[in-house]
């Protein structure tokens, strides 16, 4: 079109006039070609303006509508200057454009200062102007001032408000957007951290590092977005909901719930999977505990009770918030243990076994076996592997050996079988038991390695270095099989740490020995 017209302009059929360039340039704007034509249209400014022909007011609009979907905030800046210089004022169309642009431009600030301004001077924005002000908020996770908008512009008209400008569904899907969009930053961002199960020592490279104060402003701002769009979108609306959320955004929704220990919007989430028809699995009571551990440890026990009763049983990681709390002080863990015999034998093994990891873990093994010789009289479940390897991994970090062949003593009398984790703690029960100076070196460590490879099973990499580091400090040389066989079983990791400790133990021996 653009060079028929040009033709034309050369033959002399058409004569070039502010018309003929208004209409060429608006050409480039609708059509839906997008940008596609941005430099086309300039072109036709700069070749008006040399032709002495000055552009007028309809001409800049129509800059400023193409330039709404661009990111030249150069040319958007020349419009304007452009404008101003000829007085030409900036209708309100054209002023929303110009806030769409800054938004597709990121620029963020810009824009919302110039719709607060307008509207402090009691000048109307357009709505139109404001579902693309939030639908940019949103794609960019700017998810507490998109919501800050979307409440001041609903105030109390609510949906009525979008009238003429989108559908009852398309204000559902902003709203949804919306809710999706918060729970998925939520769950982006580093969680608070938990103090874990102490299985054996670990080294503090292991943990992730710790959220900034800016992580921690930011999670509270996300999931108040969540919990208001939740509560607004599913409860407060009427007559009906205005969306249907899927089981992944139950999921994220619940995971942010699970973090900032919000068991109303927990519990919530869990009554909108059951009358969506969705079975809960044990991830979603993992969450629902993970919000009541810190503040309501009864409610956990009947949780985890309710779990097994509905054939959604705990496994071994569904308390562990619980033991995370619990762990925090000797106290705390007393009072669960007189809620456990409170409960008159009707406690679930789940809540048992937290209680005694907790005690493991504060370093209180004599107050964990009390706990495990009065299981009978707290639960109806027969102890499993699991509850046994509990008690192994505390005399794993107290190196107490006979306490460690009486709890598998207890397992052959109850005939529960080790696994390769109970296999694997025994290990290091005897590394740590001759880990002083004046013990010597346990052999039957090599009984235990011996009998994992017959099972095909793999000792850790961590129990892998700790035997090789107390092989060197015994002045034992097996030490170095032990670091070669450990490359052949982990080939992907570095092994230089483990072989400088291991030098490192041989060369003190040997000196120690030498003096």
């Amino acid at each position: 079109m653009f060079a028929k017209a040009s033709g034309f302009v050369s033959a002399g059929v058409l004569e070039p006039s502010l018309r003929l360039y208004e209409i060429l340039i608006g050409a480039c704007v609708v059509g839906g070609h997008g940008v596609s034509l941005q430099a086309t249209a300039f072109s036709l400014l700069e070749d008006m303006k040399a032709r002495g022909i000055a552009p007028n007011a309809q001409v800049y609009t129509a800059l400023l509508r193409l330039l709404a979907r661009s990111t030249d905030y150069v040319r958007r800046a020349q419009v304007l200057e452009e404008m101003e210089s000829r007085w030409f004022e900036v209708g309100e169309q054209a002023w929303g454009w110009v806030v769409l642009g800054y938004l597709k431009d990121c620029q963020i600030e810009m824009a919302l200062e110039m719709v607060v301004e307008r509207e402090e001077r009691g000048r109307e924005v357009g709505r139109w102007v404001y579902k693309g002000l939030v639908k940019r908020l949103v794609a960019l996770g700017e998810v507490q001032e998109a919501l800050r908008v979307l409440r001041r512009i609903e105030g109390a008209v609510g949906g009525l408000v979008w009238e003429g400008v989108m559908k009852p569904e398309g204000r559902s899907r902003m709203w949804w957007e919306l809710l999706v969009k918060a729970a998925k930053e939520m769950n982006a961002r580093p969680p608070l951290p938990l103090p874990l199960f102490p299985l054996f020592p670990l080294s503090p490279s292991l943990f992730p590092p710790s959220p900034t104060k800016t992580d921690a402003e930011a999670n509270r701002g996300q999931v108040e977005v969540t919990r208001y769009v939740w509560y607004k979108a599913l409860v407060h609306e009427v007559p009906s909901r205005m969306f249907t959320p899927s089981l992944g955004e139950c999921d994220l929704v619940l995971n942010c719930a699970a973090r900032h220990a919000d068991a109303a919007l927990a519990a919530d989430v869990l009554r909108v999977i059951g009358e969506e028809g969705f079975r809960c699995s044990e991830h979603h009571y993992a969450s629902l505990l993970e919000t009541t551990a810190t503040t309501d440890t009864a409610r956990c026990f009947s949780i985890l009770a309710h779990m097994r009763a509905l054939g959604v049983p705990p496994t071994a990681h569904t308390a562990r918030p619980l033991v995370a709390h619990l762990s925090r002080s000797k106290e705390a863990v007393d009072e669960a243990a007189e809620l456990l015999a409170a409960l008159n034998g009707g406690a679930d093994l789940a809540a048992v076994e937290a209680v005694i990891a907790s005690y493991v873990a504060l370093g209180e093994l004599d107050a964990a076996f009390n706990t495990y010789s009065a299981i009978a009289s707290l639960t109806a479940d027969a102890p499993t592997t699991h509850t046994f390897n509990v008690l192994l991994a505390g005399c794993a970090v107290s190196g107490d050996k006979e306490l460690a062949l009486y709890t598998l003593s207890e397992m052959r009398g109850m005939q529960t079988a080790p696994d390769q984790e109970s296999y694997d703690t025994m290990v290091r029960v005897c590394v740590a038991g001759c880990s002083a100076e004046d013990n010597p070196w346990d052999e039957d460590v090599w009984t235990w390695l011996e009998g994992m490879k017959l099972k095909r099973w793999r000792l850790s990499r961590r129990a892998y270095e700790l035997l090789a580091v107390g092989c060197a400090n015994k002045g034992d040389d097996r030490a170095w099989k032990v670091v070669d066989e450990m490359a052949l079983v982990y080939p992907g990791g570095s092994l230089e740490t483990a072989r400088t400790r291991v030098r490192q133990g041989l060369a003190w021996r040997a000196g120690a020995g030498s003096r």
